[in-house]
């Protein structure tokens, strides 16, 4: 396996993992910036098995990361801080593996 494929198995292994557990930070939350981040992190997926170039990636994971930073200061959050911090986190983590391929380029 070259590197490039191992870095889309990464990503969407990586991303599997945090819309599941997206899913069970924000199950039974119906506020309409959880579908927002839901239809965010289902189109990274479908980045990722499409294998899009990474820096269309980067700017998915980045988007991602905004929804997740705006979705802390609504006056009824929908997720706590600590899966909040968890989450930006790890997708600050996969953009990072992004750009360290792109140099490596």
């Amino acid at each position: 396996m070259n590197q490039e494929d191992q870095l889309y198995n990464d990503l969407y292994k990586k991303a599997a993992d945090l819309q599941y557990k997206f899913h069970g930070f924000t199950t039974g939350a119906n506020d309409p910036h959880v579908h927002v981040l839901q239809n965010e992190i289902h189109q990274l997926i479908g980045d990722i098995r499409g294998r899009k170039d990474t820096q269309a990636l980067e700017t998915r994971i980045h988007n991602i990361e905004h929804q997740i930073d705006m979705g802390r200061h609504i006056p009824q959050p929908y997720m706590n801080y600590g899966h909040s911090d968890l989450l930006h986190n790890s997708y600050e983590e996969m953009r990072h593996n992004l750009l360290d391929f792109e140099k490596k380029q």
